[in-house]
């Protein structure tokens, strides 16, 4: 084949690709992808939950309620699932099925598993695929948000932290009697000084070393 019929051929067999690009695009009709509302329920930190998310060929309303968005589809149908927080996402479905006419439906499954507390985004992409090729035809991206809570504490962790708080309340509450009961025994020691010397007419006497109260210069107790 020369120059000239090779180049007369590329352009063709590009204009027939890109005809045929068109007419798959242009095939595709609307359908419905529907998915588990992560918000609705409970994650916990270690804990495994399933995601489902189910592409119909048709609008479906959704007994449960839900969430669901509109979607092109009747083509190969491919979904990917993206963690975006400390959590893990793994699924064993297949990646692609066909959701070729309006009565076919395909259904992937995310697993969830939790690693820390706090905000959780699960990104789900759904692509349109030429049969048996990688040619993306339409692609739509669906975002769940929810929130991973902490995991339960066991009885005994509970138990224990009650134990220490009541010890702690137990030390603070024996601390303030023993000093509330030393001030009582100087003021009535000092009270009984001053009425004995009151009824036998002499000079009260000195407060011993062990009635003084030691002032924030002098240390307290014998040296």
């Amino acid at each position: 084949m020369d120059d000239e019929s090779r180049g007369s051929g590329e352009p063709q067999s590009q204009r027939a690709y890109v005809t045929a690009l068109d007419k798959a695009r242009k095939s595709l009709f609307q359908g419905d992808v529907e998915y588990d509302d992560l918000h609705a329920r409970r994650l916990r930190v270690g804990e495994q939950i399933p995601f489902l998310v189910t592409v119909y060929g048709s609008w479906k309303a959704s007994p449960d309620g839900k969430p669901h968005v509109p979607v092109l589809t009747g083509a190969e149908m491919g979904v990917k699932f993206d963690c975006h927080g400390d959590a893990e996402c793994t699924t064993d479905s297949q990646w692609r099925q066909p959701v070729l006419n309006r009565t076919d439906h395909g259904s992937w499954t995310c697993w969830i598993t939790p690693h820390a507390p706090g905000p959780l985004t699960v990104g789900v992409r759904v692509t349109a695929y030429r049969t048996d090729t990688s040619t993306v035809l339409a692609t739509k991206e669906i975002f769940a948000r929810t929130y991973a809570e902490a995991p339960p504490r066991s009885f005994f962790a509970t138990l224990w932290d009650r134990l220490r708080t009541g010890w702690g309340v137990f030390v603070a509450f024996t601390t303030g009697v023993g000093a509330v009961w030393g001030t009582w025994s100087l003021v009535v020691g000092a009270v009984r000084r001053l009425r004995r010397s009151r009824s036998t007419g002499e000079e009260p006497p000195a407060p011993t070393p062990e009635d003084a109260v030691p002032t924030a210069d002098e240390p307290s107790g014998s040296q």
